[in-house]
């Protein structure tokens, strides 16, 4: 059921994710290319935020912080698997598995290392963990005043 705090919570996590996507891809190397992670990362956040933190939210404000979080930490998971997929269909495309199908979906959690690595910068943490505190305060003032 639509509900303004699940409403809150889609748009304000579509906006932490897109905010931690464009940092995220200032600190990837040159040869890497990911223009459209941010509207990508933006979907998964307002996804993330109406089905995650809304149903969550009219809790307390420390139960909904720690599901902003939770929230957050989901982006970013999800983030750093969809950038591997990705980049494993990038190389298998190049044919650099050799048609190893099998060798294709062991390097995901490698590259899911690699480039998870760059999200570990502070300024991409930052953005998460203070996206996740301010979404899960701002859900849950909508929750308590717009029932």
């Amino acid at each position: 059921m639509p509900t303004f705090a699940k409403l809150t919570a889609a748009v304000l996590f579509a906006f932490v994710g897109w905010w931690a996507a464009v940092t995220y891809n200032a600190h990837l190397p040159d040869n890497v290319s990911l223009p459209k992670l941010p509207y990508s990362m933006a979907a998964l956040g307002a996804a993330l935020g109406w089905w995650s933190l809304g149903p969550s939210s009219g809790k307390g404000y420390r139960d909904t912080i720690a599901y902003g979080l939770r929230t957050s930490v989901l982006i970013g998971f999800l983030a750093m698997f969809g950038v591997a997929f990705l980049l494993m269909l990038r190389k298998s495309t190049n044919q650099m598995y050799r048609a190893d199908p099998f060798a294709a979906v062991l390097d995901v959690p490698d590259l899911m290392y690699q480039y998870g690595r760059y999200m570990l910068n502070q300024d991409v943490l930052m953005v998460l963990a203070a996206g996740g505190i301010i979404g899960g305060i701002l859900v849950e003032y909508a929750a308590r005043n717009w029932k």
